[in-house]
């Protein structure tokens, strides 16, 4: 016979979280490689705009419900939490990246004042108030998750903003194949791409309909393939957009972005209903932008 918990554990149950804490959630989305680093930190200057947190939860997320490993209403409702959460700990500096050299550190932010004053500030129902008057935009870096933009227009509907970022392929196989990616998944820890597995290896889930092919691709075969189905499924996505949909989606190509920042900051600014501050110039020129290709 099955215990009490047992019993309730197996009775089927809708996940929800209808309260929401984080008012605009951007995600600064794409193929690894495309700018999002530098994007995150120019977007952190921008009025209301917080420091950039690399929360893998919100791809991992998106990357379980695309291979059918997590229920929708789970998905929705842990990334509603998750943000709610994220944002709630930013607002104290609670877990909040000290760590100097990293891009998204505090010590390279534009507004680092802001966070080392937070380190004294009260938690529990104060930053709730301060939520309410400052109307923080939280973002995060993710990769790959236009594929998944219905999942993450459920979760955060008119409020999600996406910025998209592209590159030339000739110049992402190049850098993939530099940082090692046609070889790292399954021989290297630091690879936390999600895997499957296939004839006892672990496959990075790009692979997934392709396993054979590409075990027996060579490095290089197998990044262009990656980057190929990365780009093909997000793309097929974005396609099937309604104009009002494309409105949650602002597509920044790499490359232009470097030559012509400026030419993108006010509609960055309209797309997340905010506007470049004084620290913008600065962040450009710490960036490296302009510069020629």
């Amino acid at each position: 016979m099955k215990s009490v918990s047992e019993k309730q554990l197996a009775a089927p149950s809708t996940l929800s979280r209808q309260l929401r804490l984080a008012g605009t959630v951007a995600f600064v989305d794409g193929i690894a490689r495309t700018g999002k680093s530098l994007m995150g930190s120019v977007l952190a200057s921008f009025d209301r705009v917080e420091i950039e947190r690399i929360e893998s939860i919100f791809e991992y997320t998106g990357a379980l419900f695309r291979i059918g490993k997590i229920e929708r209403d789970a998905a929705v409702t842990l990334l509603r939490t998750e943000a709610d959460e994220f944002l709630y700990h930013t607002m104290i500096a609670r877990n909040t990246n000290f760590q100097f050299h990293d891009h998204s550190s505090v010590w390279r932010n534009a507004n680092r004042l802001r966070y080392l004053k937070r380190i004294f500030a009260k938690d529990g129902p104060a930053v709730f108030d301060r939520i309410a008057n400052e109307c923080p935009i939280f973002q995060t870096m993710t990769h790959d998750q236009l594929a998944n933009l219905d999942l993450h227009r459920e979760a955060f509907g008119d409020d999600l903003r996406m910025l998209q970022m592209i590159r030339h392929p000739v110049d992402l196989i190049e850098s993939w194949v530099r940082r090692g990616w046609g070889t790292r998944f399954g021989t290297d820890p630091l690879a936390l791409t999600f895997c499957i597995q296939y004839e006892g290896q672990d496959l990075p889930y790009y692979a997934a309909g392709w396993e054979s092919e590409y075990v027996s691709a060579s490095p290089l075969g197998r990044v262009i393939k990656m980057i190929t189905r990365l780009w093909d499924d997000n793309m097929v996505v974005y396609r099937s957009l309604t104009t009002e949909q494309k409105r949650t989606v602002l597509v920044i190509p790499y490359e232009e972005f470097l030559q012509r920042p400026t030419v993108f900051l006010n509609p960055i600014g309209e797309f997340l209903g905010s506007t470049p501050t004084r620290h913008t110039k600065s962040t450009l020129k710490r960036q490296g932008c302009p510069r020629t290709l």
